[in-house]
């Protein structure tokens, strides 16, 4: 199969040039597909146009006289399908936002670079060129991810700032400015288009602050409050990536899983391990600036965080028994 390329005449606009970021398990199931996007970048950027309406093309000029000028040059300058290593999957971002060992995002947006400048496509497996991804990230201005089922919002998995959150802050650090990120919703008849910081608060309020959502997940004991700390977890690494959290949020989260009595209670019946995770993220959020507590609330979160700290410690009956079965056990500090 070959790419059939639209004439410019019919598409009636320029060209637009695309980054294309794929994770590991897409390059191996879909080979296929990886050779035929390849394919179409590489038609398109040997195609007889005019530069000012073919960016590919003057992209891949531009970019191959800084690699060498000579075919294999060119070959690299035109490919647009960056990924892993070759037979490694993610980038490492969501292992990093979980065991906080980071000091800035700068950090965040090196490890991206370090585990994405890998080219895939036709005859291209796994082709190391840091020359050519900071290139494209440098052209980049908008960065789109795809939201294609109701099971999951941007906020329920660590994946979605791991890819989309790593493209915009590594973008950052090379541009010198913030690209902006937009999500593509297609659960619906008509397409919805959401900047990430409409995303998030769709998903919080779906969420985090929805009370059904809350009552569901702490029917299941153990699990559930390690799955509502899992995504304050996932909102550090949304907000360290692309800033779309904010303050205000953050101050929600404390007010409603640690601040409010009985809900607290609730968490540390289901799972204290748990409930100490959360405030350890919010200790965080506060750390990096991301949350801006009054002194007041500062120091009730660290007091609730002690004296949770002494209750597990002491282990308290079916707390402890309960809590050492799930599948995610914190580390208090």
């Amino acid at each position: 199969m070959k790419p059939v390329i639209i004439p410019l005449e019919e598409l009636g606009r320029p060209r637009v040039d695309v980054t294309v970021n794929i994770c590991g398990f897409f390059r191996d199931l879909f080979p296929n597909l990886v050779r035929l996007i390849d394919l179409a970048f590489q038609t398109v950027a040997q195609l007889d146009e005019p530069l000012e309406t073919n960016s590919v093309r003057r992209h891949a000029i531009a970019l191959a006289a800084q690699l060498g000028n000579d075919p294999q040059a060119f070959r690299l300058a035109s490919a647009r399908l960056f990924g892993p290593p070759p037979g490694e999957y993610g980038n490492g971002l969501s292992t990093m936002i979980e065991t906080a060992a980071w000091e800035s995002e700068t950090d965040l947006g090196e490890l991206y670079i370090n585990r994405t400048q890998y080219l895939y496509g036709d005859r291209l497996t796994g082709t190391q060129s840091r020359e050519a991804f900071t290139a494209a990230l440098g052209r980049t201005k908008f960065i789109t991810q795809v939201r294609d089922s109701h099971e999951f919002e941007v906020t329920d998995v660590d994946h979605y700032y791991e890819f989309f959150g790593g493209m915009a802050q590594a973008t950052t650090m090379v541009r010198g400015d913030r690209p902006q990120v937009l999500i593509a919703d297609t659960t619906k008849e008509r397409i919805q288009v959401k900047t990430i910081e409409e995303a998030v608060r769709q998903g919080v309020t779906s969420r985090l602050f929805n009370p059904k959502w809350i009552d569901g997940m702490l029917n299941h004991d153990h699990k559930g409050a390690q799955e509502i700390a899992n995504r304050v977890e996932y909102l550090i690494g949304l907000d360290a990536l692309t800033q779309s959290v904010g303050t205000a949020t953050w101050s929600k989260v404390a007010k409603r899983f640690v601040f409010d009595d009985a809900m607290r209670q609730r968490l540390m019946d289901n799972n204290p391990y748990a409930e100490a995770e959360i405030i350890r993220k919010l200790g965080e959020a506060d750390h990096r600036g991301y949350w801006q507590p009054t002194d007041a609330e500062r120091e009730k979160l660290q007091e609730i965080y002690h004296d949770i700290e002494a209750q597990i410690e002491m282990g308290t009956g079916a707390q402890k028994r309960g809590a050492q079965e799930s599948d995610k056990v914190g580390v208090l500090s």
